[in-house]
């Protein structure tokens, strides 16, 4: 008869149902005796797949994170180009119950990524995750989402926000953006994203032909403005509404010494 075990995380339903306590088959085989020197490592299974979560390319940043956390807290290793290659943590125990040899098996033996890349990662908060996914959705890696970022502010400072239709149309943009980028990564050249953020681009008045038009608007307002105040400048107040707060003769008993000093008329 299979030995029970306690889960120490009772994250899974079923674990939960069992307030814990289940047979040892529902445990991955603590091959180096790294945690207090038992057989099996006590998280079961199903609540160690459920903490990482979903380890498909999309999501493999955020579960990279998790597991460390829990690597770290059971003692095995973290090895990063196996976790990465890997599509299950069941995958990765495989891996690592087979070329674990007893000695280079611990927390303190894992490979990391040399990349700054880890190091962003890693310096992400749960706050900001969260911040994130609120903003964005879920669904993006940690890159992807610093990407979103970036793009998006880098809107907002070149065009003009004024609505909350624009702020979707800008978020719209960022992600086809993104979308795009995915696809071309595999080879990929996607009409349909194409023209759909050549019509994100015409709905915010961003395509090339629309911005040339308001800068030539822009400009001629400008030039208009010029010509006002070259050939017909506003007029001199009256003597009623010169000075009325007496500011005139402030500026020239504290500053007018100044004029004088550097040869300008204090008028």
């Amino acid at each position: 008869m299979a030995e029970k075990i306690q889960c120490l995380m009772e994250l899974a339903t079923k674990c939960k149902k069992s307030s814990g306590l289940r047979s040892e088959d529902f445990f991955y085989a603590n091959v180096g005796k790294n945690f207090n020197k038992q057989k099996k490592l006590h998280i079961c299974k199903e609540c160690m797949e459920q903490y990482i979560g979903d380890m498909s390319s999309v999501n493999k940043d955020r579960a990279r994170v998790k597991a460390m956390e829990l690597f770290q807290f059971l003692d095995i290793a973290y090895n990063h180009d196996a976790f990465m290659n890997a599509t299950s943590i069941g995958a990765y125990m495989r891996h690592y119950t087979l070329k674990s040899t007893g000695a280079h098996n611990a927390w303190k033996d894992s490979t990391f990524p040399t990349t700054d890349d880890m190091l962003d990662v890693k310096n992400v908060t749960a706050e900001q995750d969260t911040e994130w996914m609120m903003f964005w959705g879920e669904g993006y890696s940690f890159a992807e989402y610093r990407y979103l970022d970036e793009e998006y502010e880098r809107m907002c400072f070149e065009y003009e926000k004024n609505d909350y239709s624009q702020e979707i149309l800008f978020k719209q943009i960022c992600i086809t953006q993104l979308l795009i980028r995915r696809a071309q990564a595999t080879g990929i050249y996607n009409d349909k994203l194409i023209k759909q953020l050549q019509d994100l681009l015409g709905s915010a008045n961003l395509k090339p032909s629309q911005q040339s038009l308001l800068k030539n608007t822009v400009n001629s307002l400008g030039v208009a403005i010029l010509k006002y105040e070259n050939e017909k400048p506003i007029a001199e107040p009256r003597d009623e509404f010169k000075d009325v707060n007496g500011i005139k003769k402030y500026i020239k008993s504290e500053f007018g010494h100044l004029a004088k000093m550097l040869g300008l008329n204090d008028e």
